[in-house]
């Protein structure tokens, strides 16, 4: 779920470009997939802990498909 999560959020731009969603509705969509991501960090499990620092740093933060800009926002 979490790689799925990663996957989905590295493309998210495109997904706003392709659907016309108005930006308060991106918004809350892309903070809901953030909290899914962010409840592996703090998961008893330490695969689910190790995955979801994985995802967020290859799958976001190194991604090619996520500008500054939006790389920054998810950060914040």
């Amino acid at each position: 779920m979490i790689q799925t999560v990663g996957y989905a959020l590295s493309h998210y731009a495109s997904y706003k470009e392709m659907c016309g969603d108005d930006e308060e509705g991106y918004h809350k969509r892309m903070v809901s997939m953030l909290g899914i991501l962010f409840n592996g960090f703090v998961n008893y499990n330490p695969v689910v802990n190790q995955v979801a620092f994985r995802v967020i740093g290859q799958r976001i933060f190194e991604s090619k498909h996520l500008g500054k800009k939006m790389k920054l926002e998810i950060f914040k």
